[in-house]
């Protein structure tokens, strides 16, 4: 919202983004018009912010789950599990179909069975036989040969 004495501006404050223009002298039924807007525009904004990324039908309830929160997600036939904090999920979804919807910027296929969220990431580590693993707080995943270079990429990883 801008408000100004001078109408020459409101093409510019409408290109930079403006929602609304106030001209003075204005009324407190245009002012209450025009904070009214601004009100819906941010409770709009929030109010997708705050809705759930997936829905998860487990045990007679319905669960509202962010992407934000997923730790890892793991494949379990035509299944995926996710695993948030202590919690597992079972969704009726393939690793594939949800590799397509994730944000490529938050989650990384490690292996043919397992995508990571790399904010939980906290390591990489060789295991005993020579395997690299993905260690999270709460988990040790196997890192297969196949996505290893793609995540390293992902977490800024040199070699």
């Amino acid at each position: 919202m801008l408000v100004t004495a001078y109408d020459r501006h409101a093409i510019r404050a409408f290109e930079a983004g403006a929602q609304d223009y106030l001209l003075k002298p204005f009324d407190d039924a245009r002012f209450a018009l025009a904070l009214g807007r601004a009100k819906d525009r941010v409770r709009r904004v929030v109010d997708r912010q705050q809705m759930p990324d997936l829905i998860v039908r487990n045990k007679g309830e319905v669960v509202f789950i962010r992407l934000a929160e997923i730790d890892w997600i793991e494949a379990a036939d035509y299944y995926a599990c996710l695993h948030v904090g202590s919690a597992t999920h079972l969704l009726r979804r393939s690793l594939s179909d949800l590799e397509r919807v994730l944000d490529p910027e938050l989650f990384c296929r490690i292996h043919r069975a397992a995508i990571v969220n790399l904010r939980r990431v906290r390591s990489l580590a060789v295991n005993e036989v020579g395997d690299f693993e993905v260690l999270l707080d709460d988990a040790r995943l196997a890192l297969s040969r196949r996505y290893r270079r793609r995540l390293e990429q992902r977490l800024g990883v040199r070699g």
